[in-house]
Parts: structure tokens; sequence; C-alpha cells
């Protein structure tokens, strides 16, 4: 399907799921949340075992958002935690794994051989210093560092790309290849993932600009001020995007930021193509109404499917517990209000984390 591989080499690693069309002609994706049922004459019909219900906030404070929030996750991570054969960890160094590592290590009392990567010639992804204070914290003694400098090739990307029938559309997926890779040289047969912790607790920078406009929206302007302050202060002075660097400029943008580099490679093609922009609103939320999209175009659908590939690549099982419909639907119910505070993200994962 050269027009689908043009859409992603054109706009992005976003692009592939905004529609169910593959790599491939006459080869597509099945809906989230259906199935197909064939009879004995070849009839096919779909049916759809579960969607999205309509959110509608509950009236709590943020104690007993925080609790149910921890009860849920909880309950979730027990299950996902079952297993006759080890379980291996991938530990980043932030908010997600380290979450992961503490709940598994020091309440579930399970040891663990935790796997991470690192880019010893980027600064921006070489967090080993804050994955060398929660192997230390934890008292975790099995952990393995990998240097992705060391372990580029491209025969190896080629074979990845072979196993997946499709590009790997971000570099994370190549490193992740890298790490399925390693520990299948190790006893682990069950790895767990921080998958979708961003995209159900609010972990990016333009969530920050939705929530500033949301207050601004709903004409909440002691929290606004209070807000854009913090931002001002925490956040802006880490952001590279120029997009997210400017709240008016974000707001004129709408949805376009998803094909950030859409101008700088419009250059390399001969019929330059325009990025689908009519985005159809499912929350008034422009906060929560991003997370939707993340979770079920742009983001999620494209971890679950390249994770499901690279890990199945070498006999490893893959297993992601912040991706638990039960705390979706939690979710869909909380106050905006809740998952950001005071400039920080995923506000609901550090105070369990705390």
């Amino acid at each position: 399907n050269y027009k689908k591989l043009k859409d992603y080499l054109h706009f992005g690693h976003r692009a592939p799921y905004l529609d169910n069309k593959t790599f491939f002609e006459k080869i597509y994706k099945l809906d989230a949340g259906s199935y197909l049922k064939i009879d004995k004459n070849l009839k096919i019909a779909k049916h759809r075992y579960w969607k999205i219900s309509k959110a509608k906030e509950v009236k709590k404070n943020f104690k007993t958002i925080l609790k149910e929030s921890n009860d849920i996750f909880n309950n979730t991570l027990k299950m996902q935690l079952r297993s006759d054969v080890p379980i291996a960890l991938l530990l980043s160094g932030g908010i997600d794994s380290s979450l992961l590592a503490t709940k598994i290590s020091k309440y579930y009392k399970k040891k663990l051989s935790t796997f991470s990567i690192y880019d010893s010639k980027d600064k921006t992804y070489d967090e080993r210093d804050n994955i060398n204070i929660i192997l230390k914290k934890l008292k975790i003694k099995k952990n393995v560092k990998i240097d992705f400098v060391d372990e580029f090739s491209l025969n190896r990307l080629k074979k990845a790309i072979s196993y997946q029938d499709a590009p790997l559309l971000t570099i994370t997926d190549f490193a992740k290849n890298i790490l399925a890779e390693k520990i299948s040289k190790t006893q682990n047969k069950v790895v767990i993932t921080g998958n979708g912790a961003d995209e159900f607790f609010s972990g990016y920078f333009h969530h920050h600009l939705q929530y500033l406009l949301d207050l601004k929206r709903y004409k909440n302007k002691k929290l606004f001020i209070n807000y854009y302050k913090t931002w001002r202060m925490k956040i802006l002075p880490q952001v590279r995007n120029e997009i997210f660097r400017n709240l008016q400029k974000f707001k004129l943008q709408k949805r376009k930021y998803i094909y950030d580099d859409y101008f700088s490679l419009n250059n390399f093609f001969l019929k330059p193509s325009k990025p689908i922009l009519n985005f159809k609103k499912e929350n008034k939320s422009l906060l929560k109404d991003s997370l939707l999209k993340e979770i079920f175009t742009e983001h999620v659908p494209h971890y679950t499917v390249s994770d499901d590939a690279n890990f199945m690549q070498f006999s490893l099982e893959n297993r992601s517990p912040y991706l638990c419909k039960n705390m979706f639907e939690f979710l869909q119910n909380v106050p905006t209000k809740f998952f950001l505070h005071n400039g920080y993200s995923k506000y609901i994962l550090r105070r369990i984390l705390n």
C-alpha cells in the first residue's frame, strides 16, 4: 500500500493508525473492541463487544480518587504478575517503570530482573542516574544496561522490519527489539512494560497546554493564573518543541502538532500531501479529548502492535499493566483537575508512588 507508506514517511509515526488500512493493499485492521463472526457460508458479520461509555465526572475528593485508582492498579498488577516462569521489567528511570518496580519488589515481594537501554552519545536518552537510584533504593541486584550505540546495526533493523511486516515507526520500537533479544537469552519469559501511563494519566508537554486552555474556557481565572505561572517556571525550560512553548500558538495549531515533522519532511516529496485534520471531538475537555485520541489512534495502538511483534519475535510474552480496561473506565469519570497539579503531570501516579 504505497499510499500508506507515503503517509507514514510524510506525517510520521502517528499517521498509520488514523484509519484501519495497513501497509498492504486489501488487508485491514479490525476495529478495537470488535470481532468477526464467519458462518459456514462464509458470510461475515462484525460484532462489537465493548465501547466507550459516555463520560460523567464524579463528585469525589482527591483522597478518594487516589485510593480507588490505587486499588484498581493493585488488582490489575496482581493479576498480571501471575506466572510460573521468571518475570523481567523494562526499567527506564521514569515515573511509570519506577512505580511498577516499587510495587512488584516492595509490596508483592517478587525478585525482579530489570533491563534498561540507554544512548551513551545522547544525554536525552541516557537515564542511568535515575535507574541507579531506583535499583539502590529497592535493592534490586539483577539489572542489565544496554548501550543502544553498541547494538545498532542495519542487519538487525532489517530483520525487525521483516518480522513486523511494517516499518518500525519510531526509534523506541527498535530499542525494544534490542531489549527483547537480550531478555530472550536469559531465563525470563514474561516482560512487564510501562506502556499507556502517559496516555491514561496525562504525561506529555502538550497536556499542560490543553489543561490551561480548559481552565480558560471554563473561566477558572484564579486556577488558570496560578497554573500558568507554574508552567512557565517548571515546564517551559524543558520544552524544545516550539509549538509547545507558546499557549496562543498552540491553540491556533489545533491538532496539527501531531504532525510535528510535517513541514521539514514536506521538502522531500515531489507531490506533497496535506495532513488529515478533521478530527471528531469525543470529549468537551481538550485534555480528555486528546487522551482519548492518543489511547485509541495516535499512540497506544502503535505501541501495542509493535511490542507484540518485537517480543513474540523472541518468544517472550509482554504485559502492560497500565493498559487496563477498568482503569480506563474509572479515569474517564475523574475530574480533569486531578490529572495535573502544581506543574506536575501524571499527578495521580506520582502520589501513588509517594
